[in-house]
């Protein structure tokens, strides 16, 4: 994928290339059979011919990708080569990534030649999550959480019953106001959060 220089062995009087250059040496960077005529200070001529093949830089590619929070994804590039150098400072085959951004990746081949992929690694959607209402029982034992989310897998510890109001609104009942509630929401194809909802001061809320 370089270019490469030819010149002669030698200082002569004149010179022709097969391309037309007059110049001692040429720069070339296309494959082909180049030639040169030389004449020395007699006048006496000689030539002489070499075959050139460029080789193509190689052309690396590497598939984008989607991380969730807190997750490291390895990635490569599509076909092997010898040699990476990565933009996150790495310099094997498969390097770790660990948060969005713009990557590159510099490879090389058997040839000694180099090429560049760029790739993308974007931050995959994670579930959200709204909390509606958190109400006392009247013995201000107990509460009920009422939330909302766009996941769709959702679980709570202790056992917790979680009722579909529809809409994406749910409501667990009758949860001890000694205890919070951890809830793990996710998408079936992508990230999963974990939400602590800390339970209400319901003594705080008696009006003497």
């Amino acid at each position: 994928g370089d270019n490469s220089t030819l010149s002669v062995a030698g200082t002569f009087d004149s010179y022709i290339w097969s391309n037309g250059s007059i110049e001692p040496e040429i720069i070339v960077d296309q494959s082909g059979t180049y030639g040169v005529t030389v004449t020395d200070i007699s006048g006496c001529t000689g030539e002489d011919i070499i075959d050139i093949n460029v080789i193509p830089n190689p052309t690396p590619d590497v598939l984008d990708y989607e991380i969730c929070p807190g997750e490291t994804i390895e990635v490569t590039t599509t076909e092997q080569f010898i040699g990476y150098q990565w933009s996150n400072n790495t310099n094997t085959e498969f390097t770790q990534i660990s948060s969005p951004g713009s990557y590159s990746v510099t490879v090389t081949d058997v040839n000694g030649c180099t090429g560049v992929a760029n790739f993308e690694v974007s931050g995959a959607p994670v579930p959200n999550f709204l909390m509606r209402a958190q109400n006392c029982s009247l013995d201000l034992s107990t509460y009920d959480l009422e939330f909302e989310t766009d996941a769709d897998n959702i679980s709570a510890q202790n056992n917790f019953n979680i009722q579909s109001l529809g809409g994406n609104v749910y409501l667990i009942t009758n949860i001890d106001t000694s205890l919070s509630v951890d809830l793990l929401l996710s998408f079936d194809n992508g990230c999963d959060t974990m939400v602590n909802v800390l339970p209400p001061n319901c003594l705080c809320d008696v009006i003497p």
